[in-house]
């Protein structure tokens, strides 16, 4: 079992390159097929002009991003691997209003949507859009690609499930089966879970047998919040450990409450450094 179409935009070629060679490997690893959207945005703030203005705007603002949609699509179709056939590239020309709602439209029969590493002071508000939108406007789980120098040759060999008993994260464990079937070793990890949850007789317990009936052995690791930030826990935990990818829900809070107060998500995703395979 595994994900056998897999999508990813890219808008920033030096930025995404990272992301897009790991969709690239993962694509021709599983022999899945690719679907690789080159956004060329316009420039234009529309939002910050007048209505009245509006078309000369569009005349002059999208000949430039179907310029670099196509440039980018020429960069995207020179680093196919040796042999890979099942490669679909497409220049797309948009408005920087309404990314969200492209990913949904494009990318909603996807299994599988890469995205780069979207909040760190290097990155705009396209390469959050694009998270977001195939967080909320998609079915599909996001592995997010950080900057760092990895392989993804090679399925991942050992998973970490970063458990809070809430839907969002129950979801995202369903749809990384194809990652934790293949894994040697899965961890679940669960940080000062709520002593009034059903399942405080055994934490953990019920997410490892569904995981065992599925053909994935689980192991629970039950931790006391030493550390201020959740993010910090979890990912020293993988670093002790040697987890090579992380498998958790997103935005179980607000999108607004974390962008405005923190949140997990947001504090996971601005210093990854493992790949993080997510859902809402």
């Amino acid at each position: 079992m595994s994900y056998k179409t897999i999508a990813i935009f890219v808008h920033d070629a030096e930025r995404d390159a990272a992301a897009y060679e790991a969709a690239l490997e993962i694509a021709s690893r599983d022999d899945a097929h690719l679907e690789v959207y080159c956004l060329g945005i316009d420039p234009v703030q529309y939002e910050a002009t007048l209505t009245g203005a509006m078309p000369i705007f569009l005349s002059q603002g999208i000949p430039e991003a179907q310029e670099s949609a196509t440039k980018l699509a020429e960069w995207a179709e020179s680093k196919l691997l040796g042999g890979q056939q099942r490669v679909y590239v497409q220049p797309i020309a948009t408005a920087s209003a309404g990314i969200e709602l492209l990913v949904g439209r494009y990318a909603r029969f996807a299994d599988l949507i890469i995205t780069p590493q979207p909040y760190s002071n290097e990155r705009g508000r396209i390469a959050e859009a694009l998270l977001e939108g195939a967080l909320f406007n998609t079915e599909a789980p996001v592995l997010v690609i950080p900057d760092a120098d990895i392989s993804y040759e090679a399925p991942f060999k050992h998973a970490l499930i970063a458990w809070n008993e809430s839907d969002e994260s129950l979801s995202t464990v369903r749809k990384a089966m194809p990652v934790l079937n293949t894994a040697e070793k899965v961890d679940i990890v669960m940080i000062d879970p709520d002593v009034r949850s059903g399942d405080r007789s055994d934490p953990g317990g019920a997410l490892a047998m569904m995981l065992a009936r599925k053909g994935a052995k689980a192991d629970v690791n039950i931790l006391a919040r030493t550390l201020p930030k959740v993010a910090d826990m979890i990912t020293r935990f993988a670093a002790d450990h040697g987890a090579d990818v992380i498998v958790m829900g997103a935005y179980g809070h607000s999108r607004l409450r974390q962008a405005v107060l923190g949140g997990t998500t947001r504090s996971m995703l601005t210093d990854i450094t493992l790949p993080v395979l997510m859902s809402h």
